[in-house]
C-alpha cells in the first residue's frame, strides 16, 4: 500500500518562494494498492494528481471527502476522469443520505461558483453518504467516524490485511480539555487512530497561536503529538500546514516539539512524498 501526498496545506493554496519544500496545494492524498486508487479529499492537490500518469490506466475511482469546507473540495471540478465516459467515480462524504451529499456538492459544482454542472460530467458518478457503514473495496477496508471540527467532519482509517493508516486532516482534538490528554475513551478520534501504523493529522497551529483560535477546529503540534502517543501510533505526519507558515517556520516548530514524542516518529507531510506500508 503506497500513500502519496498531493496537497498538504490547510485553508488556502499558498504558492511562493517560502512554500517550495512542503508544498502549497490544499488537502489531497492518494492510496495505491494492487491496482486500486483511493483519493482522500479533493483540495487543489487533486489537480496535479489528475494530470499524473497514476490515473491514466484506472477506470474506477473512490474519492473520500472528510468534510465540505472549501479547501477540501475546491479541486473537485478539475478531476479530469469526470469528463471520461469510460470512468466510474464513487464519491463518499458526510451526509445523512446520498441525495443530500449530491445536493451539497451541487452547490459548488454549478454556476455561479463553477461553470460546469455535475450533470454535465460524462463519467458514471455514484454518491455514498457516510458514516453509514464500513466500506470494503477489492483489497482494502475503510472505516469512517466523526471527529471534532466545525460542520460534519469525518476521519478515515484504511487497512489491508496487515497494516493500517489513519487520516484526520481537520481535528481539534483538545477542544474543551485544558489538560490534554485525558482518558482515551473520551478523546475525539481515538478509536479511529488507535494502534495504526501511520497517522496523518491536523497540526495547523503552534502552541502560542491556539488560544486566539480555540474553537476553529484545528490542533497544535504538541496536541497532535500527544494524540499520536495516546493512540500508540508508530509514525505521525503533521498535516494541514497553516497558509501563513513558511517552510522554515514549519521546521522550526517541528524542532521545538519533536522531543515531546517518546514512542512515535514525527515528520512533516511534504507534497510529493510517498509512504510505503509497512514503514
Amino acid at each position: 500500500m503506497r500513500l502519496r501526498f498531493w496537497g498538504t496545506r490547510g485553508s488556502l493554496p499558498t504558492f511562493n518562494s517560502d512554500t517550495q519544500v512542503y508544498g502549497g496545494n490544499t488537502s489531497c492524498l492518494s492510496v495505491e494498492n494492487e491496482g486500486e486508487l483511493i483519493i482522500l479529499d479533493a483540495g487543489s492537490g487533486i489537480k496535479p494528481l489528475a494530470d499524473s500518469e497514476l490515473v491514466k490506466s484506472i477506470r474506477e475511482f473512490h474519492i473520500l471527502i472528510t468534510h465540505m469546507h472549501f479547501d477540501h473540495i475546491q479541486g473537485l471540478g478539475f478531476f479530469t476522469p469526470f469528463f471520461n465516459s469510460e470512468c466510474r467515480v464513487n464519491i463518499y462524504g458526510p451526509a445523512s443520505n446520498s441525495e443530500e451529499l449530491f445536493k451539497i456538492l451541487t452547490k459548488y459544482l454549478s454556476p455561479p461558483l463553477f461553470p460546469v454542472r455535475i450533470r454535465d460530467f460524462k463519467a458514471d458518478l455514484q454518491f455514498h453518504a457516510l458514516p453509514r457503514r464500513s466500506l470494503r473495496t477489492s483489497h482494502l477496508s475503510i472505516n469512517a467516524s466523526f471527529v471534532c471540527h466545525p460542520g460534519p467532519t469525518l476521519g478515515f482509517r484504511i487497512s489491508d490485511d496487515t497494516h493500517s493508516f489513519c487520516y484526520i486532516p481537520d481535528h481539534e482534538v483538545a477542544l474543551g480539555v485544558p489538560a490534554f490528554p485525558k482518558s482515551a475513551e473520551w478523546t475525539s478520534g481515538y478509536e479511529l487512530a488507535a494502534g495504526c501504523d501511520v497517522l496523518i493529522h491536523d497540526a495547523q497551529y503552534d502552541t502560542e497561536q491556539y488560544p486566539a483560535k480555540t474553537g476553529w477546529g484545528h490542533s497544535t503540534y504538541d496536541q497532535a503529538i500527544k494524540f499520536a502517543e495516546l493512540c500508540k501510533v508508530r509514525q505521525l505526519y503533521l498535516f494541514h500546514h497553516d497558509p501563513m507558515h513558511s517552510d522554515l517556520k514549519l521546521e522550526e516548530m517541528l524542532a521545538r516539539h519533536k522531543d515531546e514524542a517518546r514512542n512515535t516518529t514525527v515528520s512533516l507531510a511534504r507534497e510529493g512524498d510517498c509512504i510505503d506500508l509497512p514503514v
